[in-house]
Order: C-alpha cells, then structure tokens, then sequence
C-alpha cells in the first residue's frame, strides 16, 4: 500500500509538471483568413455591434461582443461561461484593392492553479475552433456585396452614345409629374426627330441651398441638335457599376448613396454623375413599393 501511495504520488507530481512545462504562462491565438473584399467595405460590413451580438456569436457556445472599433481594428470580447477573454480583430491590407486578411489574435495568462489552467488550455483549443469557423462565415458574408452595401452591385457595360437632356431646378424634390413631364418632352422630341429611345429615362438630382437641381436624360439611337430648352449630350461607352432597388423615391436615392460608398470604398474614379435609371414608369404605377429602379455610375 505504501508502494502504491508513492507511486501514485509520483505520477500525480509528473502530471502536475507536465501540465506547467506543456501548457505556457501566457497562451496567444491567432486566425487569420484571406477574403476578397475591400478594406474600408470589410470595416463597414463588420463594425456593426448588433452583428457582432447575433451573427458572429452562439458558435460552439462562445459569445461575441464589440467592445470598441478604430478604423479597422475592433476590440472584441469572447465569452464562454464564466470566462471572458479580450482580443483584438484587425482588417489587414495585402496586395490589390479588393484583397484583404482578416486577423483575429488574444492572449492570456495561465493558472498557477494546474486544474485551472488545463481548463484554460481547453477552452483555447475551443477559441481556435470557434475563431476560425467565424471568420469563414464572415468571409462568405463580405463576398457578397448586398451583405455590405444593401443591394447587389454588378459590372456591365453601357453602350450609349447620344443624349438628351432637361435640366430644371425646384424648390423641393421633383415630384413624378414633373419628371415625366421632362421624359414625355424628351421622348416627343426624339420621336419628331426621326430618334427611338434605346434605354429608360435617366435621373439625377443634386440638393442645393435653393433647392433641387435636376437631370433627367434620354438616351437615342442618333444625334439630335436640341433646342433652347433639350441639350444633347454625347455618352462615351463605359463600364458602368449597377444596382437595382426596389421602392419609392427614398429607396432610390438610398441607392444612390449606397453605390457611391461601394465606389469611393474600392477607389474607382467616377466617370461623369451617377444617376436612376427608371425602370419602372412612375407616372403609370401608383403604388411606389413596386417601382424598380437601377443606380448606375460609370467607372473605369
């Protein structure tokens, strides 16, 4: 008996040392993923605290919480039971515009306590696990531009050459009566011209200290000389980047707004005004949940 109390004494000695020699003072982890977005669209997509909370949490029962962001570094809580950790998750430039790293590290000091600190040790394999499964999700999330800017942005190409345009300025935002009063002149004086329409009518409204600058444009299949009040316009051929929404007025000037941030995110020099390309025939549907319109700006 008194063998076996030594022996066991022993091995319980040699456990407890290789628990301290096997298992640091101070334990880091690191992840880190490449993905195809663009710096500034990863920092918009991701420094939302409420996803932080809901989609980046919950996975093998660590919980997520955003503590603090600066630029593209975010301070990030991970949570799980008792134990709280602070770590850090950084975006990371590398190569291209739209090549990026996303770099999640912590680090922690061990229990003198042996138990504890094999406890520890546990839930940092764990923390590798859920950090890597996470930035995998949050990689297919930020390849999909209508995950960051709220609607679905594509390249194309623009084959126009000659417009017409009426430019108005009004005190508020034009109403669609007046829009299409400008379309219907347009599309009256193209016909008179021997013109079709080889598009749909075209939009673009600038806010100003007086009110509300207006263009609306027409693309025809041949030059026409204009008149006092119809200014032709000659459209180079272009890429162009579209988006399409759905709804009435604010939803496309959202638009608008959400296709120059996706253009100023990934450093595109714009190529002329953006503008609604009004799909939808305002003037004939009523109920303007259905109107459809495409934002389009010309890039290189």
């Amino acid at each position: 008996m008194k063998r076996l109390i030594v022996v066991v004494s022993a091995l319980l000695i040699v456990c407890i040392a290789a628990v301290y020699v096997l298992i640091p003072n101070t334990i880091g982890i690191t992840s880190i993923l490449a993905v195809r977005c663009s710096a500034a669209g990863a920092a918009r997509g991701l420094v939302r605290p409420d996803d932080w909370r809901t989609r980046w949490s919950g996975i093998d029962g660590y919980g997520c919480r955003l503590r603090g962001s600066a630029f593209r570094e975010m301070d990030v809580s991970i949570g799980k039971g008792g134990d709280s950790v602070s770590s850090r998750f950084t975006i990371l430039s590398v190569g291209p515009m739209d090549s990026i790293a996303l770099q999640w590290k912590c680090q922690f000091k061990t229990s003198i306590n042996p138990f504890r600190r094999v406890g520890q040790y546990r839930l940092a394999v764990g923390m590798k696990q859920m950090m890597d499964s996470t930035l995998g999700n949050m990689r297919m999330f930020l390849q999909h531009n209508e995950n960051i800017y709220g609607i679905p942005l594509t390249n194309s190409m623009c084959n126009d050459s000659a417009l017409l345009v009426i430019r108005m300025h009004t005190p508020a935002y034009p109403s669609t009566q007046e829009i299409y009063g400008a379309v219907g002149e347009l599309r009256a004086y193209a016909k008179s011209g021997g013109a079709r329409a080889i598009n749909y009518p075209m939009l673009h409204v600038t806010h100003e200290d007086a009110g509300y600058a207006t263009m609306v444009g027409l693309s025809v299949d041949r030059r026409l000389n204009g008149t006092a009040r119809i200014e032709p316009k000659r459209y180079v051929p272009w890429k162009v980047m579209i988006g399409e929404v759905k709804g009435g007025t604010y939803a496309a000037e959202r638009g608008m707004v959400q296709l120059q941030e996706y253009v100023s995110d990934h450093q595109k020099p714009a190529m002329g005004l953006p503008f609604q390309s009004l799909v939808t025939e305002r003037d004939q549907e009523p109920d303007s949940s259905k109107w459809v319109t495409r934002v389009v700006q010309a890039v290189p």
